[in-house]
């Protein structure tokens, strides 16, 4: 099918399965988010920095190369989800949302890396890289794909809260007292 895996899931309580999918996908999420945003920190810094600092404390050169290490590790670990997906995708002769993230930081870093290690080959006005530009664009869809997780799991509990929760009576055993909220009254 178009970039989808069938995931089977085993014998038994499925909410239970389910509910551990979902908490490993949303630490999975979080960890990538986190490494990405402490490795964008420098390389904000290291892009940015000479519009505030007067006399730059690394070599133009040595700079670029810094700033290939640090995205290399966001674009292809963070985002590399991106570019399986993109790659599934296009196998097919489609294309989505996935394939322009993958199209548009792919080109930033490949063209930045081409620079960093061969500019030589491209006059001194072509020579700018676009690494920060590859790493924000995949810590802002990281960060959006971690807010469309969350809402997902809250559309699930609120269905399961609007049609009976399966773990009813696991929450409200017998012999409970039950109250009337505020609003309620």
């Amino acid at each position: 099918a178009a970039g989808y895996e069938l995931v089977t899931q085993p014998e038994g309580d499925t909410a239970d399965w389910q509910e551990k999918q979902q908490q490993t996908t949303v630490q999975r999420l979080r960890g990538k988010l986190w490494i990405s945003v402490i490795l964008t920190v420098p390389i904000l810094l290291l892009s940015m920095g000479e519009m505030f600092i007067s006399r730059p404390w690394f070599s133009q050169a040595l700079r670029w190369k810094i700033l290939f290490v640090l995205t290399t590790p966001v674009l292809f670990y963070a985002g590399g989800h991106f570019f399986v997906s993109a790659w599934k995708i296009l196998k097919h002769r489609s294309a989505d949302m996935n394939t322009l993230i993958a199209l548009g930081t792919g080109s930033a870093y490949l063209y930045s890396s081409v620079i960093t290690f061969f500019p030589f080959f491209f006059p001194g006005q072509m020579q700018h890289v676009y690494f920060e530009t590859a790493n924000g664009l995949i810590v802002d869809f990281v960060v959006k794909l971690i807010i469309k997780t969350g809402q997902a799991l809250y559309e699930v509990v609120r269905f399961d809260s609007a049609h009976g929760c399966p773990h009813k009576d696991i929450l409200a055993p017998d012999g409970s007292i039950k109250r009337k909220v505020w609003y309620e009254l």
